[in-house]
């Protein structure tokens, strides 16, 4: 689906079946215009935090995801989109 549309904002499961979120982040950071990818896990693991920034994952939240981060994030997407 994501590959029809052109989203601002992925969220991403990084363990999806078939295919995991960090190829997923792979592919999308190659489109001519990125969305913002937000990564959401159950697996706290300093070495899925790092994969994560090395595919371009602009945040990686674990499970239970705060709402307050969440939101805080996305005002501050919304008011670097605006400004383009």
């Amino acid at each position: 689906m994501v590959e029809e549309v052109s989203p601002d904002v992925v969220f991403l499961d990084l363990h999806m079946p078939g295919m995991n979120g960090w190829e997923l982040a792979r592919r999308l950071r190659n489109r001519a215009k990125p969305p913002l990818l937000v990564a959401i896990t159950g697996a706290d693991r300093e070495a899925d935090h790092q994969r994560s920034k090395e595919v371009g994952i602009h945040l990686h939240l674990v499970k239970p995801a705060d709402p307050e981060i969440l939101r805080r994030m996305l005002e501050r997407f919304e008011r670097v989109v605006s400004k383009c």
